[in-house]
């Protein structure tokens, strides 16, 4: 989509984020890279471990934050910024007939591949859901509904 993609991942999954698309990598495990990385249009926290405040070095002066906000604490942080005028956001998921079929054309096209971590039956739901709290997935946790 012509963009620039700096992920931050540990050293261990730099090549597999280079194989998703990252054009660089930043080691987490090296240091505290939230003051030192430079600054960034976009920062898209995917862990919903971080904030604003906390990635606030890394946001260029007219740069967004945007998380997929996955705990309470980052969601109600987020408006609080904006009062500051700080540009973020938190993802809102909705399934939307367009957007699926879009994405199903990605996938059947080559250009979207899905990575799977693990698949769990419904009947082990807890523990895909263990497995999802870990920070460790390389990729999506499924839950089979059907077999």
């Amino acid at each position: 989509m012509g963009l620039h993609v700096t992920g931050v991942c540990s050293g261990r999954n730099a090549d597999f984020a280079r194989e998703l698309g990252a054009d660089e990598i930043i080691d987490y495990t090296q240091g505290d890279y939230r003051n030192t990385a430079g600054s960034f249009d976009l920062v898209f926290d995917v862990t919903s471990y971080e904030s604003p405040r906390t990635c606030d070095a890394l946001i260029a002066e007219d740069g967004w934050f945007i998380s997929t906000g996955g705990d309470t604490r980052s969601m109600l942080i987020t408006p609080f910024y904006r009062v500051f005028g700080k540009h973020c956001g938190t993802v809102v998921v909705e399934s939307w007939t367009r957007d699926l079929d879009t994405l199903s054309e990605l996938v059947e096209s080559g250009k979207l591949r899905p990575i799977i971590d693990s698949v769990f039956p419904l009947a082990q739901s807890q523990q895909a859901y263990d497995r999802s709290r870990t920070g460790r997935c390389r990729g999506k946790v499924v839950i089979e509904v059907m077999a």
